[in-house]
């Protein structure tokens, strides 16, 4: 490799990593990615629409006359895709100092060079370990802001996530919280136990997840530690989940980075397809990065698209906490 890094010669060869390599980078973004990377998604070309009904009852003792009993309720959920970007730009001299700081961490035994040069360095462990970042704060915290014309907008204003879905939800009288009430690191445990309690009966004893803080599920763990002693075993096998015992179904606590600071309980029922991931039909999942030199920087550019949503509200519930 040459003592240094030209723009054109920089462009050519991210170009060549990224394309050769773009499927072990979605798949490592794919496993980084928290409350995206549990759902399931969807495409569409601009909205997806799904009725949402909620029924009534349907059996009565029998007689002569039509005596219909239904009061459906029979609505529809809209989620609308919103375009994100990925615009950065690099000059020469960025370019050498960066090769002056990695070019000694490099080689690696037992991979080609492409495997250890400035191109997986870049791509591999600068851009695509941010964008999973950022991607994984979108997911709950978004709150979209149209753009002003020619200034770079924040990532947090990129799209909207699940925090504002459940708020609008809620104000639009389509979602109803299961009151929670305040609590503590001392009260979790119990104050859990009673949101559950208080859930519709199908969903009381039926299997699923309950998001939540990492620093939640934390407070969980040692209230119920500090209650039951050590011995207890409400970690399950895998130590990245919390099983709420006493449930015919089996519920257990999904810690997540991007809900830090929010007192926000959501349980998704296993088998079910409510929260969903929105995705452009024929438009990659990920953005495919591209690189262009062009006067005396090289630009990186990508574009993709995202809506966190529901499919429906029946199968979801949440707490009354923000």
């Amino acid at each position: 490799m040459a003592h240094t890094i030209s723009i054109a010669a920089g462009a050519a060869d991210l170009n060549q990593y990224q394309v050769r390599h773009k499927e072990g980078l979605r798949d490592k973004m794919r496993q980084g990615l928290e409350l995206e990377g549990y759902l399931p998604y969807v495409s569409c070309d601009y909205a997806y629409a799904v009725p949402n009904a909620t029924p009534s009852n349907v059996i009565q003792p029998y007689q002569a006359a039509f005596t219909p009993v239904n009061t459906d309720t029979i609505d529809s959920v809209e989620n609308r895709l919103q375009n994100l970007k990925v615009d950065l730009e690099f000059d020469a001299l960025q370019l050498e100092k960066f090769f002056n700081k990695w070019k000694s961490n490099w080689f690696e035994l037992g991979k080609s060079p492409i495997e250890w040069s400035f191109p997986r360095y870049m791509v591999q462990e600068i851009i695509w370990p941010k964008m999973t970042e950022e991607l994984n704060w979108l997911s709950y915290n978004g709150d979209y802001a149209a753009p002003t014309a020619g200034t770079a907008g924040a990532y947090t204003t990129s799209v909207d996530g699940f925090k504002i879905k459940i708020e609008d939800a809620i104000t639009a009288s389509k979602l109803t919280p299961v009151a929670s009430g305040s609590f503590t690191g001392s009260d979790i445990r119990a104050k859990l136990e009673a949101w559950i309690d208080g859930f519709p009966i199908p969903y009381r004893n039926a299997p699923g997840t309950v998001f939540m803080s990492v620093t939640n599920a934390t407070r969980y763990y040692r209230n119920f530690r500090a209650e039951f002693g050590w011995g207890a075993g409400n970690i399950n096998n895998e130590n990245k989940t919390l099983d709420i015992d006493g449930y015919a179904g089996r519920k257990r606590i999904m810690p997540l980075a991007s809900m830090e600071g929010s007192n926000r309980w959501v349980f998704v029922p296993d088998g079910v397809q409510s929260m969903i991931v929105g995705t452009r039909t024929g438009q990659p999942v990920f953005p495919e990065l591209r690189f262009e030199a062009f006067e005396r920087k090289l630009k990186c550019m990508g574009e993709f698209s995202r809506f966190f949503g529901f499919e429906h509200y029946n199968d979801v519930i949440v707490n009354d906490q923000a």
